[in-house]
């Protein structure tokens, strides 16, 4: 490959070429989850274009612009590129586990393998997610709309731990994705699961704030309705969470299918298994939200309501409590509420 030759890499452009005997030249085409689509004519920006067999290996030449709209750009410099052949196969499709990223530097020819670094951060984002997002934000709902099995406001602590925790976890996740997109030299939001991810990451943290700017509910025993504000609130709050679950849901399995495709391990019974896995966890999270949402919010009459998040009327509860039991405690709770 020389410095005019480019093999673009990522999810752009990509370039393919037939047996050196079918007379078909390297052409540059679009790869989109399972179709493959020639360029245009128009589009074909490759010169002296060849195919052939030399001393039994297969040998692809051409020239290619190393500037060119809507394309990753070509350095003299450090290139983060993508090799891959279809291994005995003549047809255009699916490359399997024949590929692998590298560095190559067109100014001094110098090139280094990426694969491993990148599959272990991979992972780990992938890791970071599923924790987040299939075990602690559905733990997190639960804790809520099972409230009533809980003492006192002991559901709004785990509610708000679990809440925390993945998004703390989104965080990590979401920078992960960011630096090595960055690192591999890919486009940043191209795909629909980095998409999806930046979506969900915005609204998580305008949920986090959201679910920090509460209004406050009546005090207990007040007699008072909700204010208009906080119902507003609340519908928000659940509407938001529930939609970011499902977002969640969808991701990590558009995830295994990326982490498999980009590994090699596409259609392998390992990604059969991790799928199946994945999907009967989610099969008991989604059970558990079903109850809790119909039984505990809809059927069962009476459910106590005490919500955890609010300061002020946990303290006033508790010191009415105090109050039937020792005046004198109670003034010093006043005293020192007040204060």
């Amino acid at each position: 490959m020389s410095v005019s030759t480019h093999q673009t890499i990522a999810t752009i452009i990509k370039i393919c070429s037939g047996t050196p005997d079918s007379g078909n030249p390297p052409q540059k085409y679009r790869l989109g989850t399972g179709v493959i689509e020639i360029m245009s004519p128009e589009e074909q920006t490759l010169t002296d274009a060849s195919v052939e067999v030399v001393n039994g290996q297969t040998v692809m030449k051409f020239t290619k612009p190393m500037v060119e709209a809507d394309q990753i750009a070509v350095t003299v410099g450090e290139n983060k590129m993508l090799w891959a052949n279809g291994g005995e196969s003549t047809t255009i499709g699916y490359h399997g586990p024949n590929k692998a990223s590298f560095a190559l530097n067109l100014s001094s020819g110098a090139s280094e393998s990426l694969g491993g670094a990148q599959r272990g951060a991979w992972l780990a984002h992938g890791i970071c997610a599923f924790v987040a997002w299939g075990v602690l934000a559905p733990t997190a709902v639960n804790s809520s709309l099972y409230r009533s099995l809980f003492k006192g406001p002991l559901w709004f602590k785990f509610h708000r731990y679990f809440n925390a925790s993945a998004y703390a976890l989104t965080i990590t996740a979401f920078a992960i994705a960011v630096a090595y997109k960055s690192k591999e030299g890919n486009p940043h939001w191209f795909t629909s699961h980095a998409k999806m991810g930046l979506a969900m990451f915005i609204i998580a943290s305008v949920q986090v704030l959201w679910g920090a700017a509460r209004p406050h509910l009546p005090a207990p025993d007040s007699g008072e309705e909700k204010t208009a504000i906080r119902k507003v609130w609340e519908f928000k709050h659940r509407l938001t969470g529930t939609t970011l679950l499902a977002c969640g849901f969808w991701q990590m399995s558009a995830g295994i299918k990326l982490f498999a495709g980009k590994y090699g391990g596409a259609g392998s019974t390992q990604e059969q298994g991790v799928t199946i896995a994945y999907w009967v966890i989610i099969g008991v999270d989604v059970a558990l939200l079903l109850i809790g949402g119909v039984y505990f919010k809809f059927l069962k009459k009476d459910v106590e309501h005490v919500d955890g998040n609010e300061g002020d009327n946990l303290v006033q509860a508790e010191s009415t409590t105090t109050k039937q039991k020792d005046e004198a405690v109670q003034s010093e709770d006043v005293v020192e509420k007040n204060a």
